[in-house]
């Protein structure tokens, strides 16, 4: 990966969230739990076969986006969860 792409990566995964660079631990923190929320598979109970999958596909990917956000803050920056 190129030094350059880190960057658009981590801007394009935090646009999944509706936020920018500027965004702080915790609105990130709040902008994944409140997505994955929405999202979880055990809200879709009472949803179709269609609209259960889809949730699952964007409750997965919300996940990997969030780890990736994690790991990009990490290795930049040093501990970003503060726990």
């Amino acid at each position: 990966m190129h030094a350059h792409q880190a960057p658009d990566e981590y801007s394009r995964l935090l646009q999944l969230f509706g936020l920018d660079d500027r965004a702080s631990k915790d609105e990130i923190k709040r902008a994944y739990r409140q997505l994955a929320k929405d999202y979880h598979p055990d809200r879709m109970q009472d949803k179709s076969a269609e609209e259960q999958a889809a949730a699952t596909e964007r409750f997965d990917e919300l996940k990997r986006a969030y780890d990736r956000i994690l790991e990009f803050k990490q290795s930049q920056f040093g501990s970003f969860t503060g726990e």
